[in-house]
């Protein structure tokens, strides 16, 4: 059988769980360590809006997240903001319940972000034109 552990250093636990190929495990990005000293009935939260709520992001690699009840409704509210189509040009079909919240997420872990707008329309016009690229970017 399987036997639970407890490792107190998280650099070399990655490493641990790498080296015995592991189907599942459970750990952190070094670095990025969450210690107190305040025990379960210590850390009693007061405001249900900030109780933290665990978010898949992706499936391939295996991702998930962590956000307040109250962040993850903030976006969700601006995600149906952006998918609303008051112009009628048929964005219905690119709307993916969640998939901003991911992104969020997932930005919220990257060391560093570049985020572009416009994308070319004309690639033989010397030099290229572009629209203006996703709204709100």
């Amino acid at each position: 059988g399987d036997v639970p552990v407890f490792w107190a250093c998280g650099v070399t636990g990655v490493e641990a769980v790498r080296g015995c190929k592991s189907p599942l495990a459970f750990t952190h990005s070094p670095g990025c360590m969450f210690i107190t000293d305040l025990k379960n009935k210590e850390a009693v939260l007061t405001d249900p809006e900030e109780s933290p709520h665990i978010c898949c992001i992706s499936h391939n690699p295996l991702h998930y997240s962590i956000a307040s009840a109250k962040a993850i409704r903030q976006i969700q509210t601006l995600e149906n903001l952006i998918a609303a189509d008051p112009g009628e040009r048929g964005i219905h079909h690119l709307f993916i319940k969640d998939e901003l919240l991911k992104a969020s997420l997932s930005l919220s872990h990257a060391k560093s972000v570049l985020i572009t707008t416009g994308f070319p329309t004309h690639f033989n016009h010397e030099p290229p034109e572009e629209n203006d690229g996703p709204p709100g970017a």
